[in-house]
């Protein structure tokens, strides 16, 4: 049995694509620009919020990532939790692997504050830690905040599983030499994610209960 699971947060843990796509393009509005599809932000975000404004502006426009970037967080921060919804099965799993005293984690790219901020409305019972990013924090797919977390549990990195749904996530574990797992319900494809060799890909919540119950 792995003694941990570290999750990344978007598209893996919860739905967040509409409310993430609703404050980039409020950003834009506000800018006098195009806005995008929820569709396409699903392919801009995970390497963390300068990246995703970076994406979302025309090109030649890195000038304006600062005002952007407050612009989102300002619409963020009051409607961040509109939309977004918990994945089937989440709940349950989450519930069983701390029943079954697996230590659990968050890891993500998000910004530390609204990270820590969806998970005490969605999960509050579950996770030890939950790690965002910060002014001082490098972004996945550095592996130094996954191995922080590692050191934290007092565990090796053979004993613990990360789970998230972009090349990101798995290049994260790669780099910390720790197995993972690509859900298949995320932001990122199929072909996309099998191309990167994850240790497991997923369909649903279930089969990773059972990947880490029964290893």
């Amino acid at each position: 049995m792995y003694q941990a699971v570290i999750f990344d947060l978007d598209g893996t843990l919860l739905n967040t694509i509409d409310d993430l796509a609703n404050a980039g393009n409020y950003a834009l509005v506000e800018l006098g620009l195009p806005i995008h599809k929820s569709e396409k932000y699903k392919k801009m975000v995970g390497y963390g919020k300068a990246k995703l404004m970076e994406s979302i502006l025309p090109d030649g426009m890195s000038g304006c990532i600062s005002i952007a970037s407050q612009l989102f967080d300002s619409y963020y921060l009051r409607h961040m939790l509109d939309a977004t919804v918990e994945y089937s099965g989440i709940s349950e799993l989450l519930a069983s692997l701390h029943d079954q005293k697996v230590k659990l984690a968050v890891l993500t790219n998000k910004p530390h504050h609204f990270a820590k901020e969806m998970i005490n409305h969605y999960f509050p019972y579950f996770f030890d830690y939950v790690i965002g990013t910060g002014p001082d924090t490098k972004t996945k797919p550095d592996p130094d905040s996954l191995l922080g977390l590692i050191k934290q549990f007092n565990l090796n990195p053979e004993e613990v599983l990360y789970v998230g749904d972009s090349e990101v996530d798995v290049m994260t574990g790669q780099n910390a030499h720790v197995d993972t797992v690509s859900v298949l319900w995320g932001f990122r494809d199929k072909p996309e994610l099998e191309a990167l060799k994850p240790t497991y890909l997923v369909n649903h919540a279930g089969e990773l209960a059972e990947i880490v119950l029964k290893r």
